[in-house]
C-alpha cells in the first residue's frame, strides 16, 4: 500500500470511481457513490476548496438533513461519511480494497455538557450492566438521545430541569415528523430505563405516558394458490444456487433475517440432516431439519457458485469484494424480487423475511400442526406469541363463529 499523489479532489473522485469499476462493485453503487461524491465537489465548490482536507470531510459529514424537510436523516448522514472513508482510503493507501466502514457513535450534536455524560453513562450502563443486545442499545440510545437534543434546543441544560411537559411535547413532535404514534411504543421502555438511572430524572416516572395500543389486524400471508406457486416457481426457476437457498429457507422455515445473516458454513450438520442456529433476538438455541429443498440449494451454492472466501458466513455477495449478506435489505430485495418474478405481487402486503415468517407459521397451523410446536419451529421466546397467527386460519376461524338467533317473521318463513 502507498500514499497516492493525487490532490485534486475531482481527480481523487475520478480515481476512485475508475478502482471501483475495476473491482467488479455493482454498477448501482458505482452510481451512488458518483452522486455524493458530486455533493461533495459541489460543497468544495461553496467553500472555495478543491482538496479533501479536514475542515470539508467535517461540513460534509455534518450536512445529514433531509434535503425536503430539514429533519435528520440517518440514510444521508451514512452516505456522507462512507464517501469520505472512501475517498481518504484511497487516497492514504492506494488501495480499492476497501473495507466495511463500521458503525460510528451517534452523529455528536448535544453541547451541554450534563447531557453528553449522562447519555454516555446510559450507554455504558446498557452495555455492560444489563447486557442489552446490540439493535436494542442502539435504538435506545439514539432515541434518547434526540430527546436530550431537543430539551437542549428548549433550553434545558441539565437532567434537573427537565418537566413531564418536555416528554409530552417531544413525543408530539415524533408523531408529527418522524414516527406513527403506534411505533414510538417500541421506543418508550428506552426513555423510561434513562429516567430510572437518576434521582434527578426518577421524578418523571410518575406521569411517564403509556404506550399507545397496537393496531392488531389480520396478518398478511399468502392465498393457497399462491403458496403453491411460489413453491412451484423455486423448483423449475432459473435462480442462482444463493437466491435459491436462501428463498426456500426463508419460505419453509420462517427464519428471521438477523439469523439468516450470521448463519456460518458449520451451522450446517450434514451428518444428522440439521441446522444449528443461535438466535440473535433471544440469545436461544434452535435446531431446524435439513430439508431436501434449501438443503440440496445450499449444497449447490457451496460446491460450485460461491466465491472463494475466508469468511464463515454461509451466504456472501455476489459482487466483489465477495462480503457476507449481512443487511436485511438485501435478503429483503431477494425475495421481493423473486416473488415479483414467481408472478406474486404486494398488493399492500410486506414481502421480506417477516412475510416469509408470517406465511411459515400460516401455513403450519393450516396443517393442523399445534400451536407449541409452531412456537418451537419459529424460535418464540414467549410461547403465546404464535397465538397472532390464529387470525390466518379461516377455517379454524369459522368454526368459532356462534350461530345466529333465528328471526321470526323473516323473507324465509312461512
Amino acid at each position: 500500500m502507498h500514499k497516492t499523489r493525487i490532490k485534486n479532489l475531482k481527480e481523487l473522485t475520478n480515481a476512485v470511481l475508475t478502482e471501483m469499476g475495476k473491482a467488479h462493485y455493482c454498477d448501482r453503487y458505482i452510481k451512488q457513490v458518483r452522486s455524493t461524491c458530486m455533493l461533495l465537489e459541489n460543497m468544495a465548490d461553496r467553500m472555495g476548496k478543491n482538496t479533501l482536507d479536514d475542515k470539508l470531510s467535517q461540513a460534509f459529514t455534518d450536512d445529514s438533513s433531509h434535503f425536503r424537510t430539514g429533519a435528520y436523516s440517518e440514510s444521508r448522514f451514512k452516505r456522507h461519511r462512507r464517501c469520505i472513508h472512501i475517498l481518504r482510503t484511497y487516497r492514504d493507501t492506494g488501495t480499492s480494497d476497501w473495507p466495511s466502514l463500521p458503525h460510528g457513535p451517534v452523529p455528536t450534536g448535544l453541547t451541554a455538557p450534563q447531557f453528553i455524560e449522562v447519555h454516555a453513562s446510559f450507554v455504558h450502563h446498557m452495555k455492560e450492566e444489563i447486557g442489552l443486545k446490540k439493535n436494542t442499545i442502539d435504538g435506545y440510545k439514539r432515541f434518547v438521545y434526540h430527546f436530550l437534543l431537543y430539551c437542549e434546543g428548549n433550553g434545558c441544560h441539565t437532567t434537573g430541569e427537565i418537566q413531564s411537559g418536555d416528554v409530552l411535547s417531544f413525543l408530539g413532535v415524533l408523531c408529527r415528523d418522524r414516527y406513527q404514534p403506534t411505533s414510538i411504543g417500541a421506543h418508550l421502555p428506552g426513555l423510561k430505563l434513562f429516567f430510572s438511572m437518576s434521582e434527578s430524572t426518577r421524578r418523571l416516572l410518575a406521569t411517564f405516558p403509556k404506550a399507545p395500543k397496537r393496531k392488531r389486524e389480520i396478518i398478511p400471508v399468502l392465498e393457497e394458490h399462491e403458496h403453491e406457486a411460489f413453491a412451484e416457481y423455486l423448483k423449475t426457476a432459473n435462480l442462482s444456487a444463493r437466491d435459491r437457498a436462501i428463498c426456500w429457507l426463508t419460505f419453509e422455515t420462517g427464519m428471521r433475517a438477523v439469523d439468516i445473516c450470521n448463519l456460518k458454513i458449520s451451522d450446517i450438520d450434514w451428518a444428522n440432516d440439521r441446522v444449528h442456529v443461535t438466535q440473535q433476538k433471544t440469545s436461544k438455541p434452535l435446531e431446524l431439519p435439513l430439508r431436501a429443498t434449501y438443503g440440496n440449494a445450499i449444497a449447490d451454492y457451496l460446491l460450485y457458485e460461491r466465491p472463494s472466501s475466508n469468511s464463515m458466513r454461509l451466504f456472501l455477495s455476489k459482487q466483489a469484494p465477495f462480503r457476507p449478506l449481512s443487511s436485511h435489505g438485501a435478503y429483503r430485495a431477494i425475495l421481493l424480487n423473486t416473488f415479483r418474478d414467481a408472478g406474486i405481487f404486494k398488493q399492500g402486503r410486506i414481502c421480506g423475511t417477516r412475510f416469509t415468517r408470517h406465511n411459515a407459521a400460516s401455513h403450519m397451523l393450516k396443517n393442523g400442526v399445534p400451536l407449541y410446536d409452531i412456537s418451537a419451529a419459529l424460535g418464540h421466546g414467549d410461547p403465546n406469541s404464535v397465538d397472532t397467527y390464529l387470525a390466518t386460519d379461516e377455517n379454524m376461524m369459522a368454526q368459532c363463529c356462534l350461530p345466529g338467533p333465528c328471526v321470526e317473521g323473516g323473507a324465509d318463513s312461512e
